[in-house]
């Protein structure tokens, strides 16, 4: 193989990887999505879980005397549902979405844990009884493939 051919050789290879990145890249957004999502489905469970502890309520409708976060909901505190599941979540990483870039993860549920920790809201009036209310969701929301701001 002479010189010429090696190079040859590694344009057309190279040629080839900068056709393969992006699509490499929209698969990593892709599994981003994915572990969002699989973060809100154990966040669901986490509540189903603690409903069956709570009288069959979410943390949002028991007051903050019996163990819930119901005081906190009018308030800028409203994250405080989140950190009542503690014991139901096991750890905070679930409240974070790997997309998320302007929110940090917390290493556990003390003192430090804040708003600033978490990439999902709580819908503040879900009942299971009302199966077409949020429970929790992610800023991600689209409309037709276009974000929603």
């Amino acid at each position: 193989m002479t010189l010429i051919e090696a190079v040859v050789v590694i344009l057309v290879i190279g040629f080839f990887v900068a056709m393969i990145l992006p699509t490499l890249n929209q698969h990593s957004g892709c599994s981003q999505r994915i572990s969002c999502v699989n973060n809100l489905k154990q966040l669901g469970l986490a509540y189903k879980i603690w409903s069956g502890d709570g009288g069959d309520r979410y943390p949002m409708a028991v007051s903050v005397t019996n163990g819930g976060a119901m005081e906190y909901m009018d308030t800028a505190d409203a994250w405080k549902t989140f950190q009542v599941m503690s014991n139901e979540l096991s750890t905070p990483r679930v409240l974070l979405c790997p997309k998320d870039k302007e929110h940090s993860r917390a290493t556990n549920f003390d003192s430090s844990f804040t708003a600033k920790n978490i990439s999902y809201f709580a819908g503040l009036d879900a009942r299971d009884d009302a199966p077409n209310l949020i429970l929790a969701g992610d800023n991600n929301l689209e409309h037709s493939g276009r974000p929603i701001t």
